[in-house]
């Protein structure tokens, strides 16, 4: 299911979350192509923003009416805090994950191995980007592959790179492009650059998993959430439901 007619407009979201945060979240977007929420799909931050609205409408009357009928309020309170962290996770992971899937599995350092390579035997670097195309996988190699694909229709390539290191939202990618741009000057020394990138990337591997050891397992999160949350929704709309049944037999 899509929301077709978005009636939030840019306009007004820049309003309320200021252009530089609405930029951002564009470009996050505009980089993983849609979010799948609670099986509604959303491909815009007009989209997003107006899903978020409705959800928070739907909120706001199970609130009222909970109130009304002087539902428990504790739970109302969970299952409010319960969704939104729902939605905050559903918008936010696979964003998350897209990021760090560039050095998830040595994605991004295994490209990075081969430009060296490639480099240090003298291949122009528009033949290092085509073998990468055709021969790696990944995320890191489709961003590549669209890369040659906009080389192969009339762009520089240092721009074709740059933009799709921007769709990549991560920093290394983009640091890679601008030391491959420096080709244009000279090649001098450009392995090293890109060891030393390499270095870096590394270390931010090991931090990575360090970090994730520390942490508990999302995959253990959400059914603890969904085994107290929805509970908690039935508690509060089964007796919502029985009063409106009682009123309208009246």
């Amino acid at each position: 299911m899509k929301i077709k007619n978005p009636f939030l407009k840019d306009k007004i979201i820049k309003k309320v979350i200021k252009e530089d945060k609405f930029d951002k979240i564009s470009r996050e977007m505009h980089a993983i192509e849609k979010l799948n929420i609670f099986g509604i799909e959303v491909t815009s931050v007009s989209e997003l923003f107006s899903f978020i609205a409705i959800v928070w409408g739907i909120l706001s009357v199970i609130l009222l009416l909970a109130l009304l009928n002087k539902s428990n309020l504790k739970a109302l309170i969970i299952l409010l805090i319960g969704t939104n962290i729902l939605l905050y996770a559903k918008i936010k992971d696979p964003i998350d994950k897209y990021k760090e899937s560039f050095l998830k599995d040595n994605e991004l350092p295994a490209v990075l191995e081969t430009l060296i390579q490639g480099l240090q035997i003298g291949m122009p670097v528009y033949s290092i980007l085509l073998y990468i195309s055709n021969n790696k996988k990944g995320n890191t190699a489709d961003l590549i592959n669209l890369c040659v694909t906009k080389v192969n229709s009339g762009m520089d390539i240092n721009k074709a790179l740059r933009e799709v290191a921007e769709k990549s939202l991560n920093d290394y990618f983009l640091r890679m492009a601008l030391i491959i741009e420096k080709t244009d000057r000279s090649v001098i020394n450009l392995d090293k650059q890109l060891e030393y990138l390499q270095q870096d990337m590394e270390e931010e591997r090991i931090n990575i998993k360090t970090e994730h050891a520390d942490k508990l397992d999302n995959a253990l999160f959400f059914p603890m959430l969904i085994g107290y949350f929805i509970p908690l929704i039935i508690m509060i709309l089964v007796p919502l439901l029985r009063q409106m049944t009682k009123l309208q037999g009246m």
